[in-house]
Formats: structure tokens, C-alpha cells, sequence
């Protein structure tokens, strides 16, 4: 009995990270019986006012709790008997929950073959979870966690649609919303497969045809559902990115030419988010809160995601340029004796797409980095400065040729 009651409350505390917890004595039972009794198949947890509530029955509780079931009727008093448990965990919506462990769990695990019955399996799988996402969404559909895509957006208003219930203006609306979804779908997928010019286009296109989205006159499209669908094709955009970085090495010096190529693709990169970004802030900044029939309230948005990843290419892009400048400007023997080919170092080994949030070890790397460029600048600097000084006389000389009598020119 000790190592299944060692484990459900280990799991109990770092799931809920709290520890000596209690047990009060129906708990105890209810534990106690999930152990011995083979019919017993399931447990849930609850964690209350530092106490554990344990329960054999699933509860209508809208807390976010721990089930451990088991996989066949029997007692858990072997050695093995974990090999029993499997564990899921509910939030405070559980149709959202199913639908996710759904999809994004069973789906895939389910939906494996070629055959007949693999394909009739697939069929049935999408439409159970096309239901399950309506179902999801709640009544007035306020709720978008379960759009992850605007696949999903589209299948959305495809099954709103297809309702039986649905009234005309429904109908309408769904309809319409179907086909600048499409749209949209059509321009995320340029940007999966295109050039950074390409995708600066897209991502353009797609902020117009949000804009009509936004005004479309059969139903209002919801604020905080526009405000997902930013988020969405946000991260959409910040991983294609991403992947376009991922066979470089970003800290490796390549010689004058690759480094100048690499320089321009962080250059297209940063014009691609700073566009997606820009177009966020004009729709909900100066276009949707004027616009009467439906105004935007509150703040202007962008996603926080997408501004962070705006920030981190900023850093990599001015590194990058920093370094270049300088090797243009040293002579390979005093680049050799500065050892810039190393100023890189501090960056190798860390993820740098990992932006969102405090991330103590960039900033320590940009520190060293920081430090490590003073050598380099100073030598720079000694160089450039006779040639500046050239310069001014030069301009002094000009001027002064370029005046006349009263010191006005002439």
C-alpha cells in the first residue's frame, strides 16, 4: 500500500506545489478503497485550505484537480501495481479539457494506418473532435482556448454553420467568416513555405483581411477572439522564423560573405515580425477604435509573445552587426590579437529563442559580450580617430573659404 500512497501523494504536491498536506478521514477511505478494491477505478484529488480531498467518484467541481484511474480492475498492493495508474488532470472547464487530451493525445495515437478501417477511424475522430470543440467553446462561444490554429478558427465557423439550430444570421455570419478565414488560412501557408519577403507580404495581407473580419456587418466578431487569433498567427509567424534559423549556427564566424548573408536573413526576419507587429498596433490603435459600427475598446494590442521575439532578433541582429563592422575595420593581425573570432562565446550553448520571460543566462551573455567588445572598440577607436581629426580640418578649411568679409558667406 505505501509506495501507491507514496505516489499519489508525491504527485498530489508537486502538481499543486504544496507540501505537508492533510488527509481527513473520508479521504483516507476513499484512498484506502482505490488501493484494495479492484472495482474502485478512480480517485480525484482535491487540494482545499491545505488539506487533500480525495474522492471515488468524479465531482462537478469547477477546481482544477489530479484523477488517477486505473487501467484494469484490480487491487494495487503488487509491486507493479503503478504500472496500473495513469493519470489526467482537469481544469476548471471540463469539456476544454477533454477536447485537448483529445486531440492532441488520443488523435494522433488513434489515427495511425492507411487501411479501410484506419481511414474510417480518422473520419470518425475528426468529426467527434469538431464536436468536441464547439462543445468546448461553450455557451456564446467565449471560449477560444481550444483555437490553436486558424485551421481550427476555420472548422470552427464551418460546424457553427452546419448547425441545425443555427439561425439565419448565424448562417450568414459563419458563412462569411468562413471565406476570410480561408483566406487567411491561404496566406499562412505562403508563409510556411515562403521567402521573408514573401512572408512580410502575407503578414500584411492577413492584417486587411482581419480588418474586414472586424467590420463584417452580420455579426460582430468578438474583441478578445480577434485578440487569440493575433496571438495565434503570431506564433505562427515567430516559428517560421525560427525555423528558418534552425540548420545556422548564428554564433559561428563564417568569413565576410556568409556572415553578410546571414546579416541580411536577420534583417528580412526582423522586417517580417516589426510588419506583423505594426499591424496589430494600426488596426486596434487608429483604424478599429474609430470605426463606429464597431470600436474597439480599451488598449491597442500586440501580442506580448510576438514583441519579446521582436526584441530578442533586435539583440542577435545588432551582435551580429557589431562584430561584422569590426572586422571590417581590424586588420586580420589585429583581429587575431584581439581574438574577436571568440567574442561569440558567451552565447554558444543557450537557446536564444527562449525570450519570453526574465532569462538570467542571455543577459549574463550579453554582459560578457559587453565586456569582451571593449578591447575592440578602444583599438577602433584609436584608429578612426586621426582619420576624424583629418576630417574636421578638412571641414574648417571649407567653411572658412566659404565666407566672406563679415563672416556671412558669401
Amino acid at each position: 500500500m505505501a509506495p501507491v500512497r507514496d505516489f499519489v501523494f508525491n504527485t498530489i504536491e508537486h502538481y499543486y506545489t504544496k507540501s505537508d498536506l492533510k488527509l481527513d478521514v473520508k479521504s483516507e477511505e476513499a484512498l484506502s478503497d482505490f488501493i484494495n478494491n479492484p472495482q474502485a477505478l478512480i480517485l480525484q484529488s482535491f487540494v482545499k485550505n491545505g488539506e487533500v480531498l480525495l474522492y471515488s467518484k468524479i465531482q462537478d467541481d469547477k477546481n482544477k484537480s489530479i484523477v488517477f484511474y486505473k487501467t484494469s480492475a484490480q487491487e494495487l498492493l503488487r509491486e507493479d501495481s503503478l504500472n496500473n495508474i495513469n493519470i489526467l488532470t482537469l481544469s476548471c472547464n471540463a469539456a476544454e479539457s477533454l477536447y485537448q487530451i483529445w486531440r492532441q493525445i488520443y488523435t494522433p495515437l488513434l489515427a495511425v494506418g492507411n487501411d479501410l478501417y484506419s481511414s474510417k477511424l480518422q473520419k470518425n475522430l475528426s468529426e467527434l473532435e469538431s464536436n468536441l470543440r464547439i462543445l468546448a467553446h461553450g455557451v456564446g462561444n467565449t471560449n477560444v482556448n481550444v483555437i490553436l490554429s486558424i485551421e481550427d478558427e476555420l472548422e470552427y465557423w464551418r460546424t457553427v454553420g452546419e448547425k441545425r439550430d443555427a439561425s439565419k444570421k448565424e448562417r450568414e455570419a459563419a458563412s462569411n467568416f468562413c471565406e476570410l478565414f480561408e483566406d487567411v488560412l491561404e496566406e499562412i501557408r505562403l508563409i510556411q513555405s515562403g521567402t521573408m519577403t514573401e512572408i512580410r507580404e502575407s503578414a500584411e495581407n492577413i492584417g486587411g483581411i482581419l480588418d474586414d473580419v472586424w467590420r463584417a456587418a452580420t455579426m460582430p466578431y468578438k474583441q478578445d477572439r480577434m485578440v487569440h487569433i493575433f496571438d495565434v498567427i503570431g506564433y505562427t509567424i515567430c516559428n517560421t522564423i525560427q525555423n528558418a534559423f534552425s540548420d545556422i549556427n548564428l554564433w559561428k564566424v563564417q568569413g565576410e560573405g556568409k556572415d553578410s548573408e546571414l546579416l541580411n536573413l536577420l534583417s528580412d526576419s526582423l522586417k517580417v515580425i516589426q510588419t506583423w507587429n505594426s499591424a496589430c498596433e494600426s488596426l486596434t490603435d487608429t483604424y478599429w477604435p474609430n470605426y463606429a459600427l464597431h470600436a474597439w475598446n480599451g488598449k491597442p494590442y500586440v501580442p506580448p509573445f510576438c514583441l519579446s521575439f521582436q526584441t530578442r532578433l533586435t539583440q542577435i541582429y545588432d551582435i551580429r552587426s557589431i562584430h561584422s563592422q569590426l572586422n571590417k575595420l581590424l586588420s586580420t593581425n589585429e583581429r587575431a590579437e584581439l581574438q574577436t573570432n571568440l567574442l561569440f562565446a558567451p552565447f554558444e550553448n543557450i537557446n536564444i529563442w527562449m525570450h519570453n520571460g526574465p532569462n538570467a543566462t542571455w543577459d549574463a551573455a550579453l554582459s560578457k559580450f559587453s565586456v569582451s567588445l571593449r578591447p575592440s572598440e578602444t583599438k577602433v577607436a584609436e584608429k578612426l580617430k586621426p582619420r576624424l581629426h583629418n576630417i574636421s580640418t578638412k571641414q574648417v578649411k571649407y567653411n572658412h573659404r566659404n565666407k566672406g568679409i563679415n563672416g556671412e558667406p558669401s
